[in-house]
């Protein structure tokens, strides 16, 4: 798997040295998980990077960008030029979203346009004013599909154009009988409906802060 390493403040490169897994060591008794990459090349290399703190490793996939705190260890490992990583923190998800958006449970109908022009009712994940997630009974919709987004529920209402941006097969969590597909969905133009969508979104949140535990 293709990686980049972040150095503690962003040493060597702010945005990242690419790097590549080369080796995975499963977790023992008094041995934590360790990653083996190889050793990334910066300006000035010849002395390697000072180990002053905890580095991020991260990397993508078609769920976004994930983050991992990892720690450099010694090893007596013969090979190319490598370091052996191990985790300092817990994996996250970064998602750099251009809108905030709200977890949000509740019905939305997907109308597909294009033939024979299904709709299905689905569940929502999450919600913003430029787009949402949700849960489809159908495996049959793919990336790149027009859809007609109807929402209705907790005293929204609307109607919005978009696009689907990603379909893949649900969460593990998410696996229940009559979810076959999550989808990420992006409103055509957020600002048509922007104003609406984004006090519905922040009265989620309050609500959610007022009913967490202190």
């Amino acid at each position: 798997m293709l990686v980049r390493l972040i150095g503690p403040g962003g040493a060597a490169d702010p945005a990242g040295l690419p790097s590549r897994v080369e080796d995975v060591a499963a977790p023992g008794p008094g041995r934590p998980m360790a990653f083996r990459v190889v050793a990334p090349e910066y300006p000035g290399d010849l002395v390697d990077a000072e180990d002053s703190g905890p580095w991020m490793l991260t990397w993508v996939s078609d769920r976004g960008r994930w983050e991992l705190p990892v720690r450099r260890t010694e090893s007596d490992d013969p090979g190319p030029r490598s370091w052996w990583l191990t985790p300092a923190g817990q994996v996250y998800r970064n998602q750099r979203r251009s809108f905030y958006r709200a977890h949000c449970p509740g019905s939305v109908g997907v109308d597909v346009l294009a033939d024979p022009f299904p709709t299905f009712i689905g569940r929502t994940l999450d919600l913003s004013e430029g787009g949402l997630r949700c849960l489809l009974p159908t495996a049959a919709l793919d990336g790149g599909a027009r859809v007609l987004v109807r929402l209705s529920f907790e005293g929204l209402s609307g109607t919005y154009p978009g696009v689907v941006v990603r379909s893949v097969r649900p969460l593990r969590s998410a696996r229940v009988a009559g979810w076959h597909r999550e989808a990420a969905i992006a409103f055509d133009d957020p600002e048509a409906g922007g104003d609406v969508l984004r006090a519905f979104v922040v009265r989620l949140q309050l609500k959610a802060r007022r009913l967490s535990p202190p």
